[in-house]
Parts: C-alpha cells; sequence; structure tokens
C-alpha cells in the first residue's frame, strides 16, 4: 500500500542584498539593498535569512548583527567580500542564533589603543562565523582576525581561513594576532589560521579569559610572535583562565613556540602534531603540573637563538605520551630541557640534538636545578638515538633531589665529548636514578637499576623501540600511581592485571599468547 503524507514546510522569509539592486524594499534581486548593513536592519519579524549577492562591500561602520537571523552569501567566500577600508572594524556578531555563512572579512582595521581596538576583522560575542575568509585585517591591541568578546557564551569559527592578520601595539599588549579567544565555551573548530603576526604573544593563536575554550582540528601554521611566546599557541595563566583545550591540531612552521604555556595556564594540548617550530612546547610559571601536552607528536623543531628544540619547561607542566623526535638546538636540551620543574611521562625521546660540535649538552634531555619534591621528574620514558656534545641521552646540571628518573630506558645515544648515555655534571646521579635501564657503572647499588644488560628493542635500527621478549626490561619496573589507568604509547594499560609490574621505557611488552577480555 502507497501512504501518501502531506508536510507542510514554513519557507524562510528571505532579503536580498546586491550591488545591482535600487535598494527599495529587499524583496526581489530587482529591489535589493545595496548594503550589508542595510539588509541586516531590515532583518525583522519574519523574515530570517539575508542573501548577499556577489560584490566587494566596502564599509566605513562595522556590520552589527545583533538578532537571530543568517546572514550568508550567494556563491561563497571567493565571491563576496566585506572590506573595511582600512578605518573599520568590519563585522560584530552578538546573538547566540545569529550565522554568517561564506564572506571574505578583510582590510579591517581598529587603532585605538584602549580595549576597544580588538578584532580587525570580526569581534565575536555570540553566534557562529562560518565558511569565511578573514585576512588581511588590523587590531592595535586584541585579536588582529578575530576577537571573541570577555563575556562571549558559546560563540563559534567554524571551518574559516584566519591568514595574514596582525596586531600591532608595540608596548606590553600586542596578542593574538590571528585569533583572540577567550569567554565562555568559545570555539574554534576546522580552521586554517596561518600567516598571522603579533608583536608579543599568540602569533596564531591567544587564549586567555574564560572557561572551557577549545582549538578542535585547526591547522595552525607559519604565524609569528616574539621568540619568547607562542608562535602557534599562547595559553595565558595570568587573565583568569579556568580551562582551555587545543585537540586534533597541525601546529607548524610557527616563529615562536608551537603551543607556549605561560604562568601555568591550566590548559591542555592533546593529540596534536607541533612541529617545524623555533621550539616545539614551552611550559613556564608556577610549578604546578596543570599544563599539559598529551599524546602529541613534538618533532622537527629548531632553536637556534637558545636553549631546546623540542619541550621547554621551567618550573611546571607535564608532557605525558608524546613522541619527541628529531627536535634540533644550537645550545643545551635538544629535545628537553627541564629547570627547576616539570614532569616527562611516558614519553619517546629519539633521534633529538643538541649542536655536538660546540659544548652543548643533553641531547635528549637536560635537567638544570631540578628541586621539585612531589615525584619523579622523569618516568616510564624511551631516550634513545639522541647526540650532543656531553651527554647524548640526559645531562644534569645543579640537579639537587633523588629519584629523578624512575622506569626509563636511556641507551645508544652518542656524545662526541662524553657521556654517551648520560653526563653528570652534578654529581648527583648516584642518586637520582631507580628502576631503569641505563649502562653506566656509577649508579646506586641498591636502586633497582640495570647497568650491564642491552634493552633488546625489536628494531632500533628502523625506530622500533618497543621490547623483545627477552628484554631484561619487562616487568622490571616500579608501579607509581600516576600510571594507574594510564596507557603507555601503544595505547595499552601501563598496569598490567595479570603480570601486576610495569615495565621499563614507555611501550608495554605485549606478551605471545596474551588474553584480551571484551565486554
Amino acid at each position: 500500500m502507497l501512504c501518501l503524507v502531506s508536510i507542510t514546510i514554513s519557507a524562510q522569509t528571505i532579503c536580498y542584498v546586491s550591488p545591482d539592486g535600487d535598494d527599495s524594499s529587499g524583496n526581489s534581486w530587482a529591489t535589493a539593498f545595496r548594503t550589508i548593513s542595510n539588509g541586516v536592519s531590515h532583518a525583522t519579524g519574519v523574515t530570517n535569512t539575508v542573501l548577499v549577492s556577489n560584490g566587494i562591500y566596502t564599509i566605513s561602520t562595522p556590520i552589527v548583527i545583533s538578532s537571530a537571523i543568517t546572514v550568508t552569501s550567494l556563491n561563497g567566500r571567493a565571491w563576496t567580500s566585506v572590506n573595511g577600508g582600512g578605518t573599520s572594524k568590519c563585522l560584530q556578531i552578538n546573538h547566540s542564533n545569529a550565522v554568517v555563512d561564506g564572506f571574505t572579512i578583510s582590510n579591517g582595521c581598529t587603532e585605538t589603543t584602549d580595549y576597544n581596538s580588538s578584532g580587525g576583522g570580526v569581534r565575536l560575542s555570540r553566534g557562529l562565523l562560518r565558511n569565511c575568509e578573514v585576512s588581511r585585517n588590523t587590531a592595535n591591541r586584541y585579536g588582529g582576525g578575530i576577537c571573541f568578546d570577555e563575556t562571549s557564551t558559546n560563540a563559534m569559527a567554524l571551518d574559516c581561513l584566519i591568514a595574514n592578520n596582525q596586531t600591532t601595539q608595540t608596548v606590553t599588549y600586542s596578542f593574538g594576532g590571528g585569533v583572540y579567544l577567550q569567554g565562555n565555551g568559545s570555539i574554534v573548530s576546522g580552521c586554517t589560521i596561518q600567516g598571522n603576526s603579533c608583536l608579543i604573544r599568540g602569533g596564531g593563536v591567544f587564549v586567555s579569559r574564560g572557561q572551557a575554550l577549545l582549538i578542535d582540528r585547526c591547522v595552525i601554521s607559519n604565524n609569528t610572535a616574539s621568540s619568547s611566546y607562542g608562535g602557534g599557541i599562547h595559553f595565558d595563566g595570568t587573565w583568569s583562565l579556568v580551562s582551555a583545550t587545543a585537540s586534533y591540531c597541525t601546529v607548524v612552521n610557527n616563529i615562536g613556540a608551537g603551543v607556549k604555556f605561560d604562568y601555568g595556564a591550566p590548559a591542555t594540548v592533546e593529540n596534536s602534531t607541533i612541529a617545524r617550530n623555533t621550539r616545539g612546547v614551552y611550559f613556564t610559571g608556577t610549578t604546578n603540573f596543570v599544563a599539559l601536552a598529551k599524546n602529541c607528536i613534538v618533532n622537527e623543531n629548531s632553536n637556534a637563538t637558545d636553549v631546546c628544540g623540542g619541550i621547554y619547561f621551567s618550573q611546571g607542566g607535564t608532557a605525558q605520551n608524546c613522541q619527541i623526535v628529531s627536535n634540533y638546538s644550537t645550545f643545551d636540551g635538544g629535545g628537553v630541557y627541564m629547570s627547576k620543574g616539570g614532569r616527562l611521562l611516558n614519553c619517546l625521546v629519539a633521534y633529538n640534538t643538541a649542536l655536538p660540535s660546540s659544548s652543548r649538552y643533553g641531547g635528549g634531555v637536560l635537567m638544570h636545578t631540578m628541586t621539585q619534591d612531589n615525584g619523579s621528574a622523569v618516568s616510564a620514558c624511551t631516550i634513545v638515538s639522541n647526540v650532543a656534545y656531553r651527554g647524548g641521552g640526559m645531562c644534569f646540571t645543579l640537579s639537587t633531589n633523588t629519584n629523578f628518573v624512575v622506569n626509563c630506558i636511556i641507551a645508544s645515544n652518542t656524545a662526541s665529548n662524553a657521556g654517551n648515555d648520560f653526563y653528570d655534571a652534578s654529581s648527583q646521579s648516584s642518586n637520582a636514578f631507580c628502576y631503569s635501564c641505563i649502562n653506566i657503572g656509577t649508579l646506586a647499588t641498591d636502586k633497582n637499576n640495570i647497568t650491564n644488560r642491552e634493552p633488546l628493542f625489536v628494531g632500533s635500527a628502523v625506530g622500533n623501540f618497543r621490547l623483545q621478549s627477552a628484554s631484561p626490561c619487562i616487568d622490571a619496573g616500579i608501579n607509581e600511581a600516576w600510571m594507574n589507568g594510564a596507557l603507555d604509547l601503544d595505547g595499552r594499560p601501563r598496569w598490567d592485571r595479570f603480570r601486576g609490574q610495569v615495565d621499563m621505557g614507555a611501550y608495554e611488552h605485549l606478551s605471545e599468547g596474551t588474553l584480551f577480555m571484551m565486554r
């Protein structure tokens, strides 16, 4: 039996905008308004869509959208532009159900020196900016391309190109060349953020003031900030930041750190690739560990002017389940530099270099003035095939606490002068290592270290640093509190319910005949 169902569709009322309209009513293309602002101001009552035809719409005052309407281009951002003329901010969006879709937003400018000098292209308080190109805009202080308001609630920039924007204030407040992200639940998702610049912090994205802030599935590349700050992403902990996350992002080729956590920012970067930046990840601030890089690939970062190419800890921060590979520094700490704090958990540190021809120390990890007393600094890491002048794998300088290095494998590293796997410039090595595999004879005899046997990797020549079944490192570690519920680099539980004891290094060995129980 064929059953016919009657469906009633409520048609949207459209307000038309076109350079070729007669600017009378906006009810058709013939009567279309000639400016987007005029179309927006007439989109009231039953009218909920402003449809904009091809053209370049040059403005002298911002287009303000503060009602539940959709403003969309007819043929996409390649054909429809809003141009600030170098004198005006382009767009302000301030309604939770407002949508702006499919425009190129360019040449916007804010030149005042107060907080209102933010968001050269777009000021976003609420609503959705989608499928837009935000390019070649300038703000004096915050957010050359887009500035989310401090009071923003669930505002979102989705699938946008944010490129070649800048902030220009030279004294204190040049933050967020591409995006200044703040508010409550503000999101930047699926965006390409490239070629932006600021004079201080956050060439691509500056994150501060707010909670549940999210940067998701973005490519953040070729942005520029001061070398001491975040060229790609800068999380700032000084201005009431409660929580923020960057997830599944690609952060590459930025000048400045790929990701910086400043002042102990309570933020996380996870499941991301951070590569070919001046420095990979930079933790600074307080001695807490809330700033977190997790499940990230940190590779091919290169620092020619300061210490550390890969991950730099200054006092605090945690890197967990990261692959820190093929980073370079012309100074100390090719892969990791730890100063006065920080935690490195379950990471692979391999193929990093601290310039071996110029008295540089710590190709893999350099630990300097480590005084924390709340847990091991380096745990369950595999540190292999790194190069330096001294301490190819690891070097201590002025390190003072005991039991810093636990459950680690340090092997097959190279030093051009002294200490292939380890060099001690602090006279602390006898107490620093426990439950670790490292071929040096000066370790304390009561710390359960393996000092006279190779770890037996599956295939170190091809970068496979998992353990063979005959490895002495299997079941030779010590269970630590952070391992409860934690996974190794292959996604396996660190605590084996059958054997009950962890392996040394970043990979748990999967024995033949291991039984997996599925529920």
